[in-house]
């Protein structure tokens, strides 16, 4: 494959998952472990148990947030109020939101190839 380094397979990202070996590393297995013990550590608040009171986040966890607009704010070199924003658990849930808030019935969406494979079946779901 010209332009590839030797050894190199095409990949497929269609779905976002990582090559198979990449898993196999002991600096990945590492990291998530260390990410999952930590991620234990913070259950009760990140799983949205009880109330605001007692973990009950449900626009995100609030260092979260603090730390993504100070990212956002050295980004952009603009402030960023963290009450301004909102995670999600992934890009369904984003999109879907969006044209839950945003979109109507009749509107027409417009969409660059390629694009998230679920967005027609979200745009069309909720224009309908």
């Amino acid at each position: 494959m010209a332009g590839y380094p030797k050894g190199a397979q095409p990949q497929d990202f269609i779905k976002g998952w990582p090559h198979p070996e990449l898993l196999s590393r002991a600096e990945l297995r590492a990291a998530l472990t260390e990410s999952f013990h930590k991620g234990l550590e913070m259950s009760e608040e990140t799983l949205n148990y009880g109330d605001k009171a007692n973990g009950a986040y449900m626009l995100g966890h609030p260092r979260f947030l603090q730390g993504l607009a100070k990212f956002l704010e050295q980004q952009y070199q603009a402030p960023t109020d963290p009450k301004t924003l909102m995670s999600t658990i992934g890009a369904s849930m984003g999109t879907d939101l969006c044209f839950r808030i945003y979109g109507k019935p009749g509107d027409i969406c417009v969409f660059e190839k390629p694009t998230y494979f679920l967005a027609f079946t979200m745009a069309r779901n909720s224009f309908l």
